[in-house]
């Protein structure tokens, strides 16, 4: 009976452990995916912002 108690226990916890790690793995990559779209549109609006202060530094040359 005791062996039959640790082999169920042993079944959920490793269940249980793996059903952690997959969302955890779910979450993780989300986060990646969502700091990069983020970083892109950052790297975005710096560049168009750079563009605008290459254009008035030509003008004030002119």
């Amino acid at each position: 009976m005791e062996k039959s108690i640790a082999s169920v226990i042993a079944s959920v916890l490793v269940i249980a452990l793996t059903v952690v790690f997959i969302v955890s793995f779910a979450l993780f990559i989300r986060r990646i995916i969502l700091h990069a779209s983020s970083k892109k549109e950052y790297l975005a609006t710096i560049s168009r912002k750079l563009d605008r202060i290459i254009e008035l530094m030509e003008k004030q040359k002119s």
